[in-house]
């Protein structure tokens, strides 16, 4: 594999790996969240109602994920494209030498 393309490849698993640390973490906290019920929301407050930690953790999840990515879909492609765009400039640049 030629250098710039060794480099690519390099910024892409540093993406695979933002993206897998980023969310693992926000799982991590989701699950340490968890006290048994589901349906309250921060801003009305209330009981909520029982239910399992798998349920809890789909609600909530979407709850987190969908408006980040519906939301900032414009910065985290961009952001991801950098990356390997750095990477396999990088690249070229020391094949160049």
């Amino acid at each position: 594999m030629t250098k710039p393309f060794k480099y690519l490849v390099r910024g892409l698993i540093v993406n695979v790996g933002i993206l897998f640390t980023a969310s693992l973490y926000l799982l991590v906290v989701i699950a340490l969240s968890y006290k048994g019920r589901c349906g309250v929301f921060w801003v009305f407050g209330g009981d909520g109602r029982p239910c399992p930690f798998f349920e809890y953790m789909r609600h909530e999840v979407a709850l987190i994920f969908l408006p980040i990515l519906v939301g900032l879909w414009w910065l985290i492609l961009p952001a991801f494209a950098l990356i390997p765009g750095i990477g396999y400039l990088i690249g070229r640049h020391r094949n160049s030498n």
